[in-house]
């Protein structure tokens, strides 16, 4: 089992505080009134653009020493008499390059999930840049196993891209929030604002964000796909991390989700 921990980007957790539902829902109604809003996203596509050659911007990574990928087959499965799958997890990494939290978003097998999981765990990270700044920021993995060594990985972009399983029908993954037998639930968590010092805007600051959300309802890995500033990374991906749902239902069963918001920043009241 993959433990969880919660993200703690420099002084960001000590902004707000942990939250009730229906507090939470009179802090969100105070800021509505200030301009913030929290409205799900069309889609749970990314919609920040490529990073140009050459510009200040990249994605979080590997980091720049590390070699491409190559995990092991596990035994489990192959004492299993299973001879191939797959599996695609997702990495939140700091602004200074550690990471947070590793995340399986599918598996066609446990085992698969496990062995890249335990892997990246022992790899080293760099953080993702905006605008020449570093900022927490997920990356994900995809990793195909064989038992005969022919081995494949790709690194997914932010979105959380879930591409073609192949043959391999994954036994656990993500769907859309739309798939669910009714929309999340919020129950707890902190409300996001801008950070302490931020100029303060001629107006709102809007930000998109994309997140997993576990059987339990925990936010997993975390990610702003759009801001106005990089500033707003950190305190933002911070509060995501303690938002706590009521525990997704697909077909009356826990369901693994990927999901999106858009808000538009104000200075806390």
């Amino acid at each position: 089992m993959i433990e969880y921990r919660r993200p703690c980007i420099g002084d960001a957790c000590c902004h707000g505080s942990l939250v009730n539902l229906p507090r939470f829902l009179s802090c969100c109604l105070i800021l509505a009134g200030l301009g913030l809003t929290l409205v799900p996203v069309a889609t749970v596509q990314a919609i920040q653009a490529l990073p140009s050659k050459g510009s200040e911007d990249r994605r979080a990574g590997l980091g720049p020493r590390e070699p491409a990928l190559r995990v092991e087959f596990p035994n489990a499965a192959r004492a299993r008499g299973v001879s191939h799958g797959r599996a695609e997890a997702s990495v939140l990494v700091d602004a200074d390059g550690k990471p947070l939290d590793f995340f399986v978003t599918s598996e066609t097998d446990p085992a698969f999930g496990r062995a890249l999981i335990e892997h990246l765990q022992t790899l080293a990270f760099q953080p993702a840049m905006v605008g020449g700044q570093p900022v927490p920021a997920r990356c994900a993995f995809s990793y195909d196993f064989s038992s005969q060594g022919a081995t494949g990985m790709n690194v997914l972009d932010a979105s959380a891209n879930r591409s073609s399983l192949g043959k391999s029908k994954p036994s656990h993954a993500a769907i859309a929030e739309s798939k669910l037998d009714h929309a999340l639930e919020i129950l707890e968590g902190n409300v996001p604002t801008l950070p302490r010092g931020f100029p303060v805007p001629d107006k709102p600051v809007k930000v998109s964000v994309t997140f997993f959300v576990d059987e339990t309802g925990q936010v997993r890995t975390p990610n702003v796909e759009s801001a106005g500033s990089p500033q707003v990374f950190a305190p933002v991906i911070a509060a995501l991390s303690t938002w706590k749902f009521k525990a997704p239902m697909a077909g009356g069963k826990p369901a693994l989700v990927f999901a999106g918001r858009t808000f538009l920043l104000a200075q806390a009241p």
